[in-house]
């Protein structure tokens, strides 16, 4: 149980790590910051979603009368801003990315339609206090927001919104959430 106290209140401001493709992770929190991995530029606004979704039962089709629910797969994913022009995330989030992260698109849109799927990582986010909760995606399909732009401004940071979709790994694990002691990140 934790007591009710303003020291218990946890802020989670932390770091996107990529660890390597799927199923070859170079990550270990036995390592120093960045634990093996590669950070992935300036990320504000990080939100780790659940996606939980829930399906009520009903007696009849015509029923309304709910005798059960059940719990659906879960379509969990870590979002964020961008706010650096870094090679190695921009590299993984856009499909048309030759390295050095140069975004290069040209008219035939040659590769499309593209999926993001080979381009899955491990993925960490690694909390900025280390007694906080850490989150692995065990397969982590990196895309840019389908409605995705970025600000161009000399008055505001540059800001790209990124996502992470959790994909099963080879084991079927989607994500683990916990203390670095606890979490298996390979």
């Amino acid at each position: 149980m934790v007591l009710k106290s303003p020291e218990n209140v946890v802020r989670l401001a932390g770091t996107l790590i990529s660890g390597g493709a799927t199923g070859a992770s170079t990550l270990n929190l036995a390592l120093d910051f960045p634990y093996g991995g590669t950070v992935l530029g300036v990320v504000s606004s990080a939100r780790f979603i659940f996606g939980l979704s829930n399906t009520a039962l009903t007696a009849e089709p015509s029923n309304s009368s709910v005798f059960d629910i059940v719990q659906n797969p879960e379509n969990a994913a870590l979002v964020g801003v961008l706010r650096s022009f870094d090679p190695d995330a921009i590299a993984l989030v856009f499909p048309s990315t030759v390295l050095g992260g140069d975004i290069k698109v040209d008219a035939k849109n040659e590769g499309f339609p593209y999926r993001p799927t080979t381009k899955a990582v491990v993925l960490l986010f690694a909390p900025k206090e280390p007694s906080h909760p850490f989150i692995v995606f065990y397969n982590a399909v990196p895309m840019v927001k389908e409605a995705g732009e970025v600000r161009l401004s000399a008055g505001s940071d540059m800001q790209m919104g990124i996502a992470f979709r959790a994909l099963p790994d080879s084991t079927n694990r989607l994500y683990q959430w916990g203390k670095s002691g606890d979490i298996v990140v390979t």
